[in-house]
C-alpha cells in the first residue's frame, strides 16, 4: 500500500529524462578515483585497520586471560596506543603527500 502523497517509483532512464539523478550502484565513488588516489585510500585504511586488529588481537586476547585488574590497566593503555598509531600513521600520510607539516 503506498501512503498518500508519496512520490512516484520512475525507472532511471525515465529518471535521467527529467534531468535527475539514478541510484548509483555500490563501489561507484572507487571507480571514479584516481589510481594514486586509490593506492592512498587503501594505504590509509590499512593503517586504520591496525590498530582495531591490535585491539581486537591483543587486548580481547589478554583481557580474557589476564585478571580484571591487569585488564583494567591494559585495556586503557592499549586502545591509546592504537588510537596514537592511526593518528601518527594519518599525520605522516599527509605530510608525506604534502597536505600538513612534519609530524
Amino acid at each position: 500500500m503506498v501512503p498518500l502523497g508519496a512520490t512516484t517509483l520512475i525507472d532511471g532512464a525515465e529518471r535521467r529524462k527529467r534531468g535527475g539523478r539514478s541510484m548509483r550502484r555500490p563501489g561507484g565513488w572507487w571507480r571514479r578515483k584516481s589510481t594514486p588516489a586509490k593506492v592512498e585510500t587503501y594505504t590509509r585504511w590499512s593503517y586504520h585497520f591496525f590498530g582495531l586488529i591490535e585491539i581486537a588481537t591483543v587486548v580481547l586476547a589478554t583481557v580474557g586471560t589476564a585478571g580484571p585488574a591487569a585488564s583494567a590497566v591494559f585495556l586503557p593503555a592499549a586502545c591509546a596506543h592504537a588510537a596514537l598509531s592511526m593518528l601518527t600513521a594519518s599525520r605522516a600520510l599527509d605530510w608525506l603527500r604534502g597536505r600538513r607539516g612534519r609530524p
